[in-house]
């Protein structure tokens, strides 16, 4: 009978225990921070955004909408054209597709604060997804694998870092909305 109050109490004890405690973060800094900034922007993010980017020899249209549970769907259209010589001409080729970067897709975004290897904080976004056709091996594509700089979110405009060399200043400006490509 000793034993089993015994037992009792221990688990008394450690029930309390672990009740009463607020978690340890590793990073109080990041995990403030990381809070704020999804009490900041989420409101915006979440909803379907679009960008589209045409030049003489790339198109490219992406549609994403991000959710409120941390899920996102998308839509990529990619083709591009070479330029080439003919009978001393320079002459575009046929636009195509570029294998394994277009169609729809389906994933996870996280809006996060995190500290850089210098010790300075930075906005980021992590997007992972894969598009939803799975090839004969029974694998599917990477739409998305990327931890991108994150700029800002409002109204309008979702602005992110990283994802292609197009812009010359870098960000990618998405714009709020339902879009269909102009190609």
């Amino acid at each position: 009978m000793k034993i089993f109050r015994y037992i009792v109490i221990f688990f008394a004890i450690l029930a309390s225990a672990s009740c009463s405690r607020e978690p340890e973060w590793t990073d109080f800094e990041a995990h403030k921070n990381t809070e704020e900034l999804r009490k900041q922007y989420n409101k915006y993010i979440i909803g379907t955004w679009h960008y589209e980017y045409i030049s003489n020899n790339h198109r490219f249209f992406e549609q994403i909408t991000f959710n409120d549970d941390g899920s996102l769907k998308g839509n990529r259209k990619w083709q591009i054209r070479k330029q080439v010589t003919v009978d001393g001409h320079e002459v575009f080729t046929d636009w195509e597709y570029i294998d394994g970067e277009n169609g729809s897709y389906t994933g996870t975004w996280k809006l996060l604060w995190e500290r850089n290897d210098d010790g300075n904080g930075q906005n980021t976004m992590y997007i992972y997804a894969s598009f939803d056709i799975v090839t004969d091996d029974g694998n599917s594509f990477l739409a998305w694998s990327n931890k991108l700089v994150f700029g800002f979110a409002d109204d309008k405009t979702l602005s992110l870092s990283g994802i292609n060399n197009w812009n010359t200043d870098g960000w990618t400006q998405f714009q709020r909305g339902e879009a269909e490509p102009g190609f």
